[in-house]
């Protein structure tokens, strides 16, 4: 029997929407715009603030210019991004451009593949009174070696001279940590992670809540 011929429908629309890609590295504070992607699409655009769509919501972030206006770069409310869809190491992220400063964002894991973002599960409802943030958790947060990356302005408004907490699980125990600022100027949950982190079996991939229930008493809720 003859093969019928693919119709226009077997076939996806190309995106011809202007992009570019980024891939993550280490202690990225912000992110910078390529020059020539500015140059190209973005130099008629007079707002100072850019929009980051996902799966998860919209993200506004403020824009910063530097060297004459010649580098310009994603900078308040980056992190919260960052932090909000976990963004680890070597992760490659797509931003192709609608146009008046919005941005779709599609993320790619360290393998290639597409990251789902329904991933974080229950946590993604999460709410409390206390301050919180989330954490998922990587090779570097379970290692070894390990330590917890407390996102910056977290610990600016709510732990800036903290250099001890207490961790506590479901079941109400207890592990003592310390609290360091590293090279890259950030502070970490470093002596007594590993410790939690062994104790309550975590593993790459498992979600992490961390409220601020008390002073220097941090509830950890575990989603796997």
């Amino acid at each position: 029997m003859a093969k019928s011929k693919p119709s226009s429908d077997d076939y996806e629309t190309p995106d011809t929407r202007p992009c570019f890609y980024k891939i993550m590295f280490p202690a990225v504070i912000d992110l910078r715009i390529p020059p020539a992607f500015k140059e190209k699409y973005l130099m008629n655009e007079e707002s100072e603030w850019a929009v980051l769509r996902s799966p998860c919501g919209n993200w506004k972030i403020k824009l910063q210019h530097e060297n004459e206006a010649d580098d310009t770069y994603f900078r308040k409310g980056w992190q919260t991004f960052v932090e909000h869809h976990s963004l680890s190491d070597s992760e490659f992220l797509i931003f192709k451009y609608n146009g008046k400063m919005c941005f779709d964002v599609t993320i790619y894991d360290k393998n290639g593949c597409k990251k789902n973002h329904h991933s974080l599960g229950t946590s993604s409802c999460f709410t409390s009174s206390f301050p919180f943030f989330e954490s998922s958790m990587k090779d570097y947060s379970i290692g070894s070696k390990s330590c917890l990356l407390i996102p910056k302005a977290f610990s600016k408004k709510y732990i800036p001279q903290a250099t001890r907490i207490v961790l506590r699980n479901s079941k109400g125990s207890n592990w003592d940590a310390n609290i360091i600022l590293n090279s890259s100027k950030l502070f970490s949950i470093s002596a007594g992670w590993k410790a939690f982190a062994d104790d309550n079996a975590l593993e790459k991939g498992d979600i992490c809540i961390f409220e601020l229930v008390d002073e220097y008493i941090m509830q950890v809720h575990v989603f796997k």
